[in-house]
């Protein structure tokens, strides 16, 4: 029995058409038995009918004529080896035949995105048969589908590379399909796209050029895509980073160029991303960044790009110095408002002659807070028109300024289309804590032994050449997958030729290379590294003083070499191009051959250079690198100079502790007494207003010793003064503070100004140790000063507001409270103002207006989070915490606790450290935790019972006795005693009622009712400054501390009644007895 044949039949559409069998091959040429096997072929998925073929292929002869000639050319396909089977007497059929055509496999297992071939997609592009008319109908119909499939898998194709960055690809696929399909937009944009990212931009405008030319007639919308990726090409990308004679592909990232363009579709939606690719030097994160850059900008997301220097940790604020320039100089940025540029200029432009007017500025974090705010505000003018891509390299060298608004940044734009790309070697660390979900680590790895090879071997073939096993193994071997490492091997073989005798390491390559090239193009090379981010061609000719032509033929060579790039330099005044070095680490070779001598004059030129610069552009950002290289050019002139106007322009934008900072590294450029003296005294404001107290008085201290050998005898009673009376004030020296200050109230050779300032101090610590009668001999001088020329209407208005709250005319001192308010509103000082709402508070809420003080404290609150003025919250939530425990709102004091805890840093400073503890120990008690609260508890008797401070006194060794009561502690006697002392003290001052209570049931514990009894009543008769009675349910909760319950006059137990128990005698105030424990 004969076995079937099982020999597929093959058709091949795409490129050479033929149609293979067991039998041989059919081609073209046999016209009619070719045309009428792919009419079966192509139509067999239903039965062809007989008259339709013979119409198809003989639609001009007789239907006699057709019939035997369509018997005929059956019987031959059947000896061809295609066995077309009848059905009935009306149908044929391939039915139960292998039949597989090459396209139908095409678009069934399409070719991978990373595979390196092109397909062949033309559909029989050399067939044109000659059979009828008909034939041709359906022939242009099939092919017209088939075409049609292939283009919607070659787009779907060429998207996909498009994402992986492969543009060889990208433009071979769309080089292919435009063949097919010579219109199709998609493909015409796609292959301007990847010519534009392979570097030939003029290809690509010429490409879109000729396909708007052809539509020129049709419809707008069908031109609006070609024209806009037009314009983006020719007037709006930026050039290479790497545009070099001899440049490596883009080999290995297509995984991480998909997850950069994944990213990039999420900002493109609104919603902000931030990305860090860590990796070593050399591995490709700057080229990676490059191309991503590149490809956004074709998608018309513009992108600025800044990057970090190993000098930039000692310039504060050093990314935002380069980045706001450029942001200004786009689009968009014109819509920021005035009072915006007014602090961006303060950011960025330099100012000589502002170090004369430190003290004029106002609130150092208040102007900081707006300087902050006007970055952000660029940003958003800049992403109303587009979303924006910012990428900063080596971040590893981020100062912490800049740390710290850039997380402020990414924070604020979670729901603005902003991408941040940053990189960083060796770790996958962001530069501050940021644990959003938006914040993608991308680790660049090494190349694969495979992809290395190919970096290598596309150096190589460029120059023509082949090199041998051995090295290319050994270029692999020391190079570990490093693209620039590869780059630099392969061009050092190019350079020597030399297989035999490979380099020791990759330094010896970097040094061998650089020994190789001639002086000028080394001291090009040296004069671009030293000038960093300023190294444009004019500023090289300048501090090189080479003619034309030597700097061309040094500049031909690097070129030639791979050792240099152009980039653009963007910035508010016209974009310059720049030569970068090649790589940081050949920079750092390049320097390194330099002897010291050389390289102080290298950096003395480059000091020349840009100092010309500062008075004709005014940035700040050359300041910073000018004074850097005069500091290394050892001129310590020039150096002070330009190192305190750094340090003056960090005040300015209200960074005090980096401006103390940069003060410090100026001294020793002092060369006089006079220099060293002005910098001391600029350096002490700066730790003022950074609260670096214990700095503000050794640096005082170093000033005054200065003025008195410079003119001995020179009046003390200064600025300088103050300043360290208030840094005292904080390292809690108080009664040496309102001895100093006393005598400077005292002393008739201070101005009237000085000894009103100092007055007001007093005032305070004497109202701290409960010194009434000092109180009014000090209050005294201050209205004698009050007409004096040069005193300030606020300073008498808190002198008047301390003194009267403390002991005088209460209704006087809420007077002076609120005209302290309305003066300082009409003054516009945010910082005076929120002092002024926190001090007025204080008055109001002792003369029980507490409404109005609390309206005034949540006015402060609002103001400090307008302006941004975080830290001063951090005295207003403890003011309103205190407040609500006065009046027993114990839910209310725990939400701004709460406030307080999310808004204090870790660091805390002593004071707020106390205030928070205290508070907890209140809230403890008022829930029974005993435990806590002794936990909380701020400090020892010891230290409570030697503070000069009478009123805290009483109040921490009241939370200690309370403590005790509330955990079934005995009382220590010493520690009731202390309380008794402090009380007798502080009972006629504000807010004592919790430690009079507490006093009074700890001595009702420790069998001394009677004298308990007597002491209260003095208290709430006699001394209680408020005109308010203590709150009911704090006198209950601090009773139940020890099981006692109030009894009035008529032996009924319950709440204290605020209406009456103060109208009773005082040794029957309270009768208070022990309930069953």
């Amino acid at each position: 029995m004969k076995v079937a044949d099982t020999t597929p039949i093959r058709l091949f559409v795409l490129g050479d058409a033929r149609i293979e069998t067991s039998r041989g091959t059919i081609e073209p040429t046999a016209e009619v038995l070719f045309a009428a096997a792919l009419y079966l072929i192509l139509e067999r998925k239903q039965p062809v009918s007989r008259r339709a073929l013979e119409a198809v292929l003989w639609p001009d002869v007789s239907a006699a004529t057709r019939s035997h000639r369509l018997r005929q050319t059956l019987l031959k396909l059947k000896r061809a080896g295609v066995p077309v089977e009848s059905i009935g007497k009306a149908k044929l059929s391939l039915h139960g035949t292998a039949v597989s055509a090459d396209f139908e496999e095409l678009l069934a297992t399409p070719p991978a995105a990373d595979s390196s071939g092109t397909p062949c997609i033309g559909v029989l592009p050399d067939y044109y048969p000659r059979v009828s008319s008909a034939y041709d109908q359906w022939l242009d119909g099939s092919r017209d589908g088939i075409e049609a499939a292939i283009t919607r898998l070659m787009l779907g194709l060429i998207a996909q590379q498009r994402m992986l960055a492969r543009w060889t690809q990208v433009e071979s696929n769309a080089t292919q399909l435009l063949r097919v399909a010579p219109f199709n937009e998609q493909a015409t944009l796609a292959l301007a796209e990847a010519q534009a990212m392979c570097g030939a931009q003029l290809d690509a405008i010429r490409l879109l050029d000729s396909y708007l030319a052809e539509n020129e007639s049709g419809p707008a919308d069908l031109r609006l895509a070609a024209t806009i990726m037009r314009k983006r090409i020719a007037e709006r990308m930026p050039p290479r980073a790497h545009q070099l004679p001899i440049e490596t592909p883009f080999i290995g990232r297509g995984d991480l160029m998909k997850q950069l363009g994944s990213l990039l579709n999420d900002v493109v939606d609104n919603r902000g991303r931030v990305c860090m690719l860590w990796g070593e030097a050399g591995i490709g994160k700057t080229r990676l960044l490059d191309e991503f850059a590149t490809f956004a900008h074709l998608q018309g997301i513009p992108t600025q790009r800044v990057g970090c220097r190993a000098s930039d940790p000692h310039r504060p604020l050093s990314i935002f110095l380069d980045l706001v320039p450029a942001l200004r100089s786009m689009r968009g940025a014109i819509g920021c408002s005035p009072d915006t540029i007014s602090y961006l200029d303060r950011l960025t432009k330099h100012k000589p002659n502002a170090m004369d007017s430190l003290s004029d500025d106002p609130h150092g974090e208040l102007v900081y807070a707006k300087v902050k705010q006007a970055m952000l505000d660029l940003v958003d003018a800049v992403l109303y028109e587009n979303p924006l891509v910012v990428i900063i390299e080596d971040v590893q060298w981020l100062d912490s300024a800049s740390a710290s608004v850039l997380e402020d940044m990414i924070q604020w734009s979670v729901d603005r289309p902003v991408f941040f790309g940053l990189s960083r070697r060796d770790t996958q660390q962001l530069p501050f804590a940021d644990e959003s979900s938006r914040a993608q680590s991308i680790h660049v790895g090494p190349l694969d032994n495979s992809e290395s090879t190919d970096v290598v071997l596309s150096v190589i073939r460029q120059h023509g050449e082949r090199i041998g096993e051995d090295y290319l193994a050994w270029c692999l071997r020391i190079a570990e997958g490093n693209p620039y490492f590869l780059h630099e091997l392969a061009n050092h073989w190019i350079e020597t030729g030399d297989d035999l005798t490979p380099p020791p390491s990759l330094t010896a390559v970097l040094n061998q290379r650089l020994k190789r090239i001639a002086d000028d193009a080394l001291q090009l090379l040296q004069a671009s590294a030293v000038l960093e981010v300023y190294a444009t061609l004019e500023r090289i000719e300048r501090l090189l003083g080479f003619e034309p032509h030597r700097l061309l033929r040094g500049l031909n060579e690097l070129g030639r070499a791979g050792m240099i790039t152009m980039q653009r330099s963007e910035g508010d005044t016209t974009p310059t191009d720049r030569v970068a070095t090649k790589h940081e680490l050949l920079s750092n070779a390049a320097l390194a051959l330099l002897t010291p001598p050389a390289l102080a004059f290298v950096h003395r030129r480059a000091g020349l250079v840009l100092e010309r610069d500062i008075d004709q552009e005014h940035t700040t950002a050359i300041v910073w690198d000018c004074a850097k290289h005069w500091q290394l050019a050892g001129d310590s002139a020039r150096a002070y100079e330009l190192a305190t106007s750094c340090a003056n322009q960090l005040m300015q934008v209200g960074l005090p502790s980096a401006a103390a900072e940069a003060f410090e590294r100026s001294l020793p450029f002092c060369s006089t007494r006079e220099q060293r003296l002005r910098v001391l005294e600029n350096q002490a404001k700066a730790y003022y207003r950074s609260s670096a107290w214990n700095d503000v008085t050794r640096t005082i201290g170093t000033v005054r010793a200065l003025r008195e050998h410079l003119s001995p005898g020179a009046p003390r009673h200064d600025e300088f003064e103050l300043m360290e009376f208030r840094a005292e004030w904080q390292s809690l020296k108080f009664e040496i503070i309102r001895r100093r200050a006393t005598i400077c109230l005292n002393a008739t050779e201070a101005t009237a100004a000085h000894r009103v300032e100092a007055g007001v101090m007093a005032l305070m610590l004497l109202d701290g140790e409960c010194d009434h009668a000092g109180m009014r001999c000090a209050y005294e001088i201050v209205e004698s000063l009050a007409g004096e020329s040069g005193v300030a209407r606020a300073d008498l208005i808190q002198a008047r507001m301390v003194f009267h709250t403390a002991c005088g005319d209460l209704s006087i001192g809420v007077s002076a409270a609120r005209e302290l308010v309305e003066h300082e509103k009409t003054k516009h000082n945010i910082g005076e103002l929120f002092r002024a709402f926190c001090n007025a508070s204080a008055t109001l809420r002792g003369a029980g207006l507490f409404d109005e003080a609390e309206a005034l404290l949540i006015a402060s609150l609002h103001l400090a989070e307008r302006h941004g003025i975080q830290r001063s919250t951090q005295r207003a939530l403890p003011m309103l915490a205190n407040m609500a425990l006065e009046r027993a709102r114990y839910d209310e004091a725990r939400n701004w606790l709460d406030m307080l805890l999310k808004t204090a840093p870790s660091g805390q400073d002593p004071s707020l450290r106390q205030d928070i503890a205290v508070i907890r120990v209140r809230l403890a008690l008022a829930d029974g935790d005993y435990e806590s609260a002794t936990r909380y508890l701020p400090s020892s008797m010891d230290v409570i019972a030697a503070d000069p401070v009478y009123y805290r006194r009483t109040y921490h060794t009241a939370l200690h006795v309370a403590t005790a009561l509330g955990a079934k502690r005995e009382v220590k006697p010493r520690d009731v005693e202390t309380l008794v002392d402090a009380h007798l003290r502080a009972r006629n001052t504000m807010r004592q009622g919790f430690s009079a209570y507490v006093l009074y049931v700890a001595l009702c514990v420790t069998g001394q009712e009677a004298r308990g009894q007597a002491l209260l009543g003095e208290y709430v008769h006699v001394h209680r400054r408020e005109p308010w009675p203590t709150e009911p349910r704090l006198v209950s909760d601090i009773l139940r501390l020890a099981n006692l319950q109030y009894i009035d006059r008529y032996g009924r137990m319950g709440e204290p009644n605020p209406e009456n128990y103060g109208a009773i005698d005082p040794p029957r105030l309270l009768l208070a007895r022990r309930t069953s424990r």
